[in-house]
């Protein structure tokens, strides 16, 4: 006998039922709708999957992490004069009055600057361990744990007397803000299905806005006595809220796999495509794994398999017995398909389908819902159960598992240096180059320097000591930020990644240079209408889809790696960004945007000429596509590898 996964659609005779195998052929269907008694072969393949409350309100818990390191950012990142901590108010003296806290804390220049960027600081160190973390304890459990760092770092800045008590406070806020900005879109771009990963994956930067114009807001309008306490408290509260909500979801299921926990795993995918058939897509998450982790993977499915193999063993017999009628009545013909896959190991058939030879017994005979995991692969020295009728068949791991995903690389996760080497099981240099370089231009595309800049922008047209409209200006500025990332959320999975990122960064370069015009020449309207639309433009493309590219585009194996890398880079980039923007527009105020905008551009050319799409793609058909060292990507090098040929591929 064999078994087929990953064919293409087919439509059954009466067509009203859709179907992933041909009709009539009887075959064992991993996780068809829960645990129930149905015929499976009427639910869609769930890389097919549509929008999912349960993943809706996972992503918006999840998300709490990325409003909490937005209102971390909207809080030093306002203009000055919103910033309530940085002076006193003329007058007011430092007083303790009748509490051990005092009003307000005295900061210098230096000493505030070192209070914004310290933050960045923390969310170097936070990232770059943020890989480790996640592989150690899981998405979930990482996020849960993060929790601490928002928490610790809020009590600190709300309990501050000194400013080096309150730096303090924020480097350890920076820490949690690093880990959240890796583990946050790992998890998400991991839970979403294939199709709506650009949908949930955006809810991250939308987050993101609401907590910076939340702070920006609450730092305008609460700003007298002890208040400012309550507000750099804010992200405690938001921790506990997701500490209580976390643990009610699921864990990732990638994870899960990769770390062993097989029945878990099942569960967890089988809650998160609750209607759908999760077969081909628990083949892509085998697929994504390292050799160890599939043997290991494939010695607890058979474990599994065998004791639940008791409790149904009138079904199992059943349709055994039928089974090995079928294989009587086709003897001579199994007989040559098994000598033919045996060598070969893993084949194509007609329809561009994986087929893999398993012995009857193991095709029905056992626990449906383990049936495709125990077909995928084997272990290297375990023989499969002889059949009732005495005929056995040894199929070793070598034999079931295409060599695809047999190298010599047996180690669970890839490091660093094995992606900047090429020795990771697939070389995956050129997709990490182009998700790291995304990550970058999220700091080096100028979005920064409109932030910073918001106070020098609106003194362009209000009074510089009408602070009520420089602080409104500065609100007023992100205000376009959040229709864009709704548009963005709709349109990321109707025309992918590629054209919202060319449409992004090409708009920020117009108004990068339209606002150095302004400044030179005026007027004062096109500046401030510039400034609108080049941070409308970078919520478009530039803003969201990095966060999660990476997740679309990187197996599980080395994802926490380059997720760590991106993250970092990011975190850096913003520290040099911070310390670069002052000295500019201390010496070329007018060229601030002529550098930034220079920098859109390069990233333009280089989303054209390099970044591939991932929209709908397996995480492994992308893989196949563009591995290897940094190359142009062209339009027909994608049309000439079609899906056939990744299936192809995986079975040589």
């Amino acid at each position: 006998m064999s078994q087929t996964f990953g064919g293409p659609p087919h439509h059954k005779s009466n067509g009203t039922a859709r179907s992933r195998h041909p009709v009539g052929t009887s075959l064992p269907r991993i996780f068809a709708v829960d645990m129930h008694e149905v015929d499976s072969n009427k639910f869609r393949d769930s890389r097919e999957a549509g929008f999912s409350w349960y993943i809706l309100f996972t992503t918006l818990i999840v998300s709490l992490s990325a409003a909490t390191v937005g209102w971390a950012i909207g809080i030093a990142n306002s203009s000055k004069p919103i910033i309530f901590l940085m002076h006193t108010k003329a007058g007011l003296p430092h007083m303790l009055g009748d509490s051990e806290f005092p009003y307000r804390i005295p900061f210098s220049e230096s000493m505030w600057s070192v209070a914004t960027g310290v933050l960045s600081v923390g969310g170097v160190l936070g990232a770059a361990c943020s890989g480790t973390i996640a592989n150690c304890i899981g998405r979930r459990n990482a996020l849960t744990i993060n929790n601490g760092f928002f928490f610790a770092g809020a009590v600190l800045m709300g309990t501050a007397t000194t400013s080096i008590h309150f730096i303090f406070g924020r480097f350890v806020l920076g820490i949690g803000c690093g880990i959240a900005s890796c583990v946050a879109n790992m998890y998400i771009g991991e839970i979403a299905p294939i199709w709506w990963r650009g949908f949930f994956g955006s809810f991250f930067q939308f987050a993101l806005l609401l907590g910076i114009l939340c702070a920006q807001l609450a730092a305008m309008f609460i700003a007298d006595g002890m208040q400012w306490r309550i507000i750099v408290a804010v992200p405690g509260a938001l921790a506990l809220v997701q500490v209580i909500l976390l643990p009610f979801r699921v864990e990732s299921p990638s994870y899960l796999v990769k770390s062993h926990h097989i029945t878990e795993a099942r569960h967890a995918l089988l809650t998160l495509r609750r209607g759908f058939d999760v077969a081909a897509e628990w083949q892509d998450i085998l697929a994504m794994l390292d050799t160890s982790d599939i043997e290991h993977c494939t010695s607890s499915c058979l474990t599994d398999s065998h004791a639940y193999s008791h409790a149904s063993h009138s079904a199992a017999a059943a349709a055994t017995t039928a089974i090995t009628a079928k294989s009587h009545a086709n003897k001579n013909k199994d007989n040559a398909r098994l000598s033919a896959t045996s060598s070969a190991g893993c084949s194509a058939n007609t329809n561009g389908a994986i087929t893999i030879p398993v012995n009857s017994n193991s095709a029905l005979g056992k626990c449906d819902s383990d049936a495709t995991m125990k077909d995928s692969s084997k272990q290297a020295t375990k023989q499969t159960p002889a059949s009732t009728t005495g005929a056995d068949s040894t199929l070793t791991f070598a034999d079931s598992v295409p060599q695809r995903i047999q190298p010599a690389f047996a180690k669970h996760t890839a490091s660093i240096m094995q992606m900047i080497r090429g020795r990771t099981r697939e070389d995956l240099r050129h997709l990490v180059v182009c998700s790291a370089v995304l990550m970058a231009l999220q700091q080096l595309s100028g979005i920064t320097s409109v932030l910073f800049c918001a106070k020098s922008v609106a003194t362009v047209i209000f009074e510089p000591s009408d602070v009520l409209s420089i602080a409104g200006a500065c609100i007023f500025v992100c205000i376009p930020a959040i229709p864009a990332v709704v548009f963005s959320k709709v349109c990321a999975d109707r025309w992918g990644r590629r054209p919202l990122l060319l449409c992004s960064l090409g708009l920020m370069s117009i108004c990068n240079i339209l606002t150095s015009a302004g400044l030179f020449y005026g007027p004062d309207c096109m500046v401030m209408v510039a400034v609108f639309v080049c941070y409308f433009a970078f919520n478009i493309g530039i803003g969201p889809v990095p966060w999660y590219y990476m997740t679309e585009c990187v197996p599980s194996y080395a994802l926490s790696a380059a997720m760590a890398i991106g993250c970092s880079l990011n975190w850096a980039l913003a520290i040099a960004v911070d310390l670069l923007i002052p000295i500019i527009e201390n010496v070329l105020p007018q060229w601030l945007f002529v550098f930034f905008g220079g920098f859109t551009l390069l990233g333009f050319l280089f989303v054209l000429l390099f970044v591939p799409e991932t929209m709908g793609r397996p995480i492994a058909h992308t893989v196949m596509l563009h591995e290897g060292m940094p190359h142009f990507v062209f339009r027909s090098r994608e049309a000439s590898r079609s899906t056939g040929d990744f299936v192809e591929l995986q079975t040589k």
